[in-house]
């Protein structure tokens, strides 16, 4: 499935650099979208902040178009979000053009494999091993027997899949990416009301985590989906790494947001976030995500990459937790009021990224934690601990649940995440 998606992006990109570079006039929707093309195009040709060639890429017989892919920002840093609406823009003309013709839709095929496997001399075990890329989240419904089990899955760079026989011994998977403005999936979430929330962007921080364009919601399972409009502003240029809704109020709606890029050079290092990218935080809806509010800015100075976790009180749905890197654990007041601390990280640097996970145990709020960077004496290996009771604090007393000896039952989440935290 790996390399399904891997083709439906790269030929999907293709498409979209092919159409925004040589579709003829009558293909435009002569709308805003190509008008923001064209700016975004004079722009990029005025700009004087990167001159030359940053690189002469491969010379095979794909070699120009391997570089004019990576490329594709120059001269400037990042692909202008014109460019981006664009080319959709020019994708989705042509695609009208085509149906309005009465011709028949091309038709493609896989030609396999079907089945992505790493071999042994690039995997842990040194053993052959069946991989895919970087899913970002998992949602499920709400009842699973053999016959029927909903499982919709998000990947980083290949849009939302489901399956509706999660359970089987070969489950059957569909795209369900129609009506997503970006194939950059960061969260996922369904509702006790059967809605399908999908955050855009992939919330990792990483050189590709590519920038996404808001909330979107299905009603049908992700047949078709819709933007949440008031996301758009504060999520366009980030990634939305957590989505909640209040299970007592469905137009309570919170969203975190981390970090991206738009646009990546040939060699690592290259990603820059976008300079015109709203600040990231927590944010929440009172009525039903058409105007959000910022209920928490995690300080810039340290959490240079965002918020990467939120998850509401199961107990009291009013409390939000949420997580930055380099800051630890925090939580509000009841609706949304100042927010304290109430997990201190192993190290205050960007890196350095907290999980977290709540749930009740005998008439309190648990919280199970991961926090680590990379393992050094200056940024301390992950670790695992617990806190029984979260909602009498403060103080907040948390059990260290990771071992640094090996043979004891802690060993097994000890540095469990080296240096990718």
């Amino acid at each position: 499935m790996a390399l399904v998606v891997l083709v439906a992006i790269l030929a999907a990109a293709l498409a979209l650099t092919a159409l925004a570079r040589t579709a003829s006039p009558r293909f435009h929707p002569g709308g805003a979208g190509i008008a923001a093309q064209h700016k975004g195009e004079a722009d990029a040709n005025n700009s004087a902040q990167v001159v030359g060639q940053r690189g002469e890429g491969n010379r095979g017989p794909q070699g120009l178009a391997e570089e004019q892919a990576v490329n594709r920002a120059l001269p400037l840093d990042t692909v202008p979000l014109a460019q981006t609406q664009g080319a959709q823009a020019g994708f989705a003309a042509g695609e009208q053009h085509t149906q309005d013709k009465n011709k028949s839709r091309p038709q493609w095929s896989l030609l396999g494999p079907s089945i992505a496997k790493q071999p042994g001399v690039l995997s842990f075990t040194g053993a052959d091993e069946v991989e895919s890329g970087r899913v970002t989240s998992l949602a499920i419904g709400p009842t699973c027997n053999e016959s029927k089990c909903q499982l919709w899955s998000g990947a980083a760079g290949g849009g939302v899949w489901r399956t509706d026989n999660a359970l089987a011994g070969t489950p059957t998977w569909s795209s369900k990416s129609k009506g997503l403005p970006t194939n950059a999936i960061g969260s996922l979430l369904l509702t006790r009301g059967g809605v399908l929330y999908a955050g855009t962007g992939e919330p990792n921080a990483s050189g590709d985590s590519e920038a996404g364009l808001g909330l979107y919601k299905s009603t049908n399972g992700g047949d078709s989906w819709t933007l949440v409009p008031g996301s758009y502003d504060i999520a366009r240029e980030r990634a939305i790494s957590s989505i909640a809704v209040d299970p007592t109020n469905p137009n309570q709606i919170y969203i975190s947001t981390a970090r991206a890029i738009r646009g990546v050079s040939s060699v690592t290092g290259g990603s820059i976030t976008p300079p015109d990218a709203p600040p990231m935080g927590v944010f929440a809806s009172s009525d039903g995500g058409n105007t959000f509010t910022q209920i928490w800015a995690p300080d810039p100075a340290i959490a240079l990459r965002g918020v990467n976790k939120l998850e509401l009180d199961p107990q009291n749905p009013q409390t939000v937790y949420a997580a930055a890197f380099g800051m630890g654990l925090w939580r509000s007041g009841d609706n949304n009021s100042a927010f304290q601390q109430v997990f201190v990280p192993g190290s205050a640097i960007n890196v350095n990224r907290t999980e977290f996970a709540l749930t009740v145990k005998d008439g309190h709020t648990r919280g199970y934690v991961g926090d680590g960077a990379v393992g050094t004496p200056a940024s301390p290996a992950s670790s695992f601990w617990r806190n029984d009771n979260l909602d009498d604090g403060p103080p907040f007393t948390w059990k260290r649940l990771s071992d640094t000896l090996n043979g004891t039952p802690g060993y097994a989440s000890h540095n469990y995440c080296t240096g990718q935290c």
